[in-house]
């Protein structure tokens, strides 16, 4: 099953089978919740500071940076730990039979 994860307006296909493809909205939010548990240094998190014009830092913590190959990267490793999707090239005439949006 060929699905899409888009990122603002750019699709990027991935071939999954048909049990990530029919659960895709509700493994995205497994994802997110995943995502959220994470403390610390990680690969999909990264230092942030926000500094005012007077020097004051407003903001200063680590964010979650993460894109859809990370996604997919989390599906085979973490939770099926089997390969269940691989990226596919566009090439412009594909049609996905599922959609999400990070």
């Amino acid at each position: 099953m060929i699905i899409a994860i888009m990122i603002h307006e750019d699709p990027f296909y991935y071939n999954v089978i048909d049990e990530v493809g029919t659960n895709l909205e509700e493994l995205q939010q497994e994802f997110g919740s995943w995502m959220s548990t994470i403390e610390g240094n990680h690969p999909f998190r990264i230092y942030t500071e926000f500094v005012e014009r007077d020097g004051e830092i407003s903001f200063a913590d680590y964010v979650n940076v993460y894109g859809p190959d990370d996604f997919i990267g989390w599906l085979n490793v973490d939770k099926y730990n089997d390969k269940v999707a691989v990226r596919v090239k566009n090439t412009g005439d594909i049609v996905p039979e599922a959609t999400i949006h990070f």
